[in-house]
């Protein structure tokens, strides 16, 4: 389970809810996010994909775990849903800021059978600008699980021990060069500390974050998302580790 960051764990929860409900219970969970994640709250860009949902607010609000919206969070979801020219200039001014860039990517956007998106190139001057806005981003508060992130943590929890299948939490791959970095490493390390303490509270709960599965700067688009070489060998590398915490598995 993943998909874009701003729709947090609470998107995990709802799609693993609509799975079970409409082809039954997995034999096993794999959710893999960014690190950055676990933390973040609702916000703009979380608004504005639950805009595009094609669903009504009705039918997501009665997902688990509920989505509260404070009166500000329901008029900027109604402006995203409703109100299009909005959203509209959001993205011509997009264009006319990096027009190449823009045009670039809306025609290299290709889908496979499988559902997923091949990245063929590295932007190498980008995972460098990259790294400096990540370490940017880093504070040295002490980190915490966001409360709309705990709570889809539990949905999900109580789901796996309902249908008796195990969930693994994994590292998005990471850039070798971030990773290195002793400020980076403090952080990550925090974040696998409290998920660890969630799994320990249920056997069903797994945690495979020793190190994230790191990657040069050819095999990535940026500090986080592979190209598609590399997305092959993060994913092997992915099954191996599954496989040693489950030597009598027949596979998933």
């Amino acid at each position: 389970l993943c998909i874009f960051g701003p729709l947090l764990v609470f998107n995990n929860a709802w799609m693993l809810e609509q799975h079970i409900q409409q082809v039954g219970p997995p034999k096993n969970v794999i959710i893999i996010h960014v690190y950055d994640l676990w933390e973040r709250d609702i916000e703009d860009e979380t608004l504005a994909h639950l805009s595009r949902m094609p669903l009504s607010k009705r039918t997501w609000q009665s997902f688990n775990p509920r989505l509260e919206l404070n009166l500000g969070h329901q008029l900027q979801w109604f402006s995203f849903r409703y109100l299009r020219l909005h959203t509209s200039n959001e993205t011509i001014a997009g264009f006319l800021r990096e027009p190449v860039k823009t045009f670039k990517e809306g025609r290299e956007f290709t889908v496979t059978p499988s559902g997923f998106t091949p990245k063929q190139g590295a932007e190498l001057l980008d995972i460098a600008e990259d790294v400096e806005d990540h370490l940017d981003e880093i504070g040295d508060e002490p980190f915490a699980i966001s409360e709309i992130n705990q709570e889809s943590l539990e949905v999900i929890r109580s789901l796996a021990e309902e249908y008796e299948f195990n969930v693994y939490f994994v590292a998005s791959p990471l850039y070798q060069g971030l990773y290195e970095q002793p400020k980076f490493r403090r952080y990550f390390r925090r974040v696998k500390r409290e998920l660890e303490r969630f799994a320990n509270s249920s056997d069903r709960l797994h945690v495979l974050m020793d190190d994230p599965i790191t990657f040069e700067a050819n095999q990535m688009e940026n500090v986080d998302h592979l190209i598609e070489s590399g997305a092959k060998i993060y994913t092997r590398k992915i099954a191996e580790q599954i496989a040693e915490t489950q030597p009598n598995s027949t596979g998933f």
